[in-house]
């Protein structure tokens, strides 16, 4: 068992904020959805549909790593440099 903390969201449904596990054992991941596997610049969020109770991921789009906008900017640089020829 876990008591799952929400706020609401734009949608009308509720972003999951903290999962509390109630019993010493851990969360029982049978409960939980399975987490899909995402591409790209996304991200996943837990969500709870208020009316259901239903739990589901959410995938989002994510603030660029230090490491990507190094990159975008090499190659923005690039195409620069190759455009000025």
């Amino acid at each position: 068992m876990f008591r799952i903390w929400t706020e609401p969201n734009a949608d009308g449904n509720e972003l999951v904020r903290r999962i509390e596990e109630l019993e010493p054992n851990g969360i029982d991941y049978e409960y939980l959805p399975e987490k899909p596997q995402v591409e790209g610049r996304k991200d996943l969020i837990l969500m709870r549909d208020p009316a259901s109770g239903a739990l589901y991921w959410q995938e989002v789009d994510r603030p660029p790593t230090d490491a990507e906008r190094v990159k975008d900017l090499e190659e923005q640089l690039a195409l620069m440099q190759k455009s000025n020829g």
